[in-house]
C-alpha cells in the first residue's frame, strides 16, 4: 500500500495549489494599482473643472430645504452657490473665490434681481445649475406654475347665471332674425304673385320655425286652457 502520510511542507503546497493563494494576491495587487491610477486620473479631472461643489454625497435638495427652513423663504441661486462651494479645509480655486466675492458684493447692494443671474449669464440648455442632478428648465417651469387660490375663482353660480343670460340673448336675436327672414320672404311672394299673404299664415310660419320649447309656449298662448268652471262636473257613481 502507498504511504498516505505527507510532510507538512507538501501539504501546504497542495493547499496553496488548490486555493490559488499566490494567484489571488497577484490579482488583488493589480486591482489596487488600477484603482490608484483611476483615482489619480479622477483627481486630475476634478482639478480641471470650474466651480466644483464641496457638499460630497449630500443632495442639493436637502441643502435647499435646510436653507429654506432657516431663512423662511426659498434660497436664491447665489445663496445656493455660496453654500455649496464652501471649503472647510483647503481653499477653493481662484475662479470660485472670485465668483463668490462678486455674488456677495451684489447681495450687499440689495439688487432686485438674483445676483446669480447678473453674474452667470452663460447658462447652457438642458440641466439647471444648483438644483441637483437631473433637474431641467421644463421641470422648474411646471413646478413654478401658479395654482389659483379657490377664493380667487369665480363662483359656479355666477358662471351659470352669465351663461344663461348669454344663451337667452343669443336665442332672442336668433328668433328676431328668423322673423325678419319670414317677413322678407312674405314680401317677396307678395311682389312676385301680386297677392297679399294672410298675416295669420305668416304668424303660423314663424311659430313653426321656433324651438320646441318656444313652440309649445306659443301653442299654449294661442289656445289657452279653459278654466275649471267651463267644464260640466261629472257625477261620480
Amino acid at each position: 500500500m502507498l504511504n498516505m502520510r505527507l510532510a507538512p511542507e507538501s501539504l501546504q503546497n497542495n493547499v496553496n495549489a488548490l486555493t490559488g493563494t499566490s494567484s489571488n494576491q497577484e490579482i488583488a495587487f493589480n486591482f489596487q494599482e488600477k484603482m490608484k491610477k483611476t483615482s489619480e486620473t479622477n483627481k486630475a479631472n476634478r482639478e480641471g473643472l470650474e466651480y466644483m461643489h464641496t457638499t460630497g454625497t449630500i443632495r442639493f435638495a436637502r441643502i435647499r430645504q435646510k436653507m429654506e427652513n432657516e431663512l423662511g423663504r426659498p434660497p436664491s441661486e447665489a445663496e445656493m452657490f455660496i453654500e455649496t462651494r464652501k471649503k472647510k479645509i483647503n481653499p477653493q480655486g481662484e475662479k470660485t473665490i472670485n465668483l463668490i466675492g462678486a455674488l456677495e458684493e451684489l447681495k450687499s447692494q440689495d439688487e432686485a434681481d438674483d445676483a446669480w443671474d447678473l453674474v452667470k449669464k452663460d447658462e447652457h440648455p438642458g440641466r439647471v445649475r444648483l438644483r441637483g442632478r437631473g433637474v431641467t428648465k421644463t421641470m422648474l417651469q411646471n413646478k413654478n406654475k401658479k395654482i389659483m387660490d379657490p377664493s380667487e375663482q369665480v363662483p359656479e353660480s355666477v358662471v351659470q347665471t352669465i351663461s344663461q343670460k348669454v344663451e337667452q340673448e343669443l336665442t332672442k336675436k336668433f328668433e328676431e332674425q328668423k322673423a325678419d327672414l319670414v317677413h322678407g320672404f312674405a314680401e317677396l311672394l307678395t311682389e312676385t304673385l301680386g297677392q297679399t299673404i294672410d298675416p295669420a299664415a305668416i304668424a303660423r310660419l314663424i311659430a313653426r320655425t321656433r324651438s320646441p320649447e318656444q313652440g309649445g309656449s306659443a301653442r299654449n298662448h294661442d289656445h289657452p286652457r279653459s278654466s275649471a268652471s267651463s267644464h260640466q262636473p261629472r257625477n261620480e257613481v
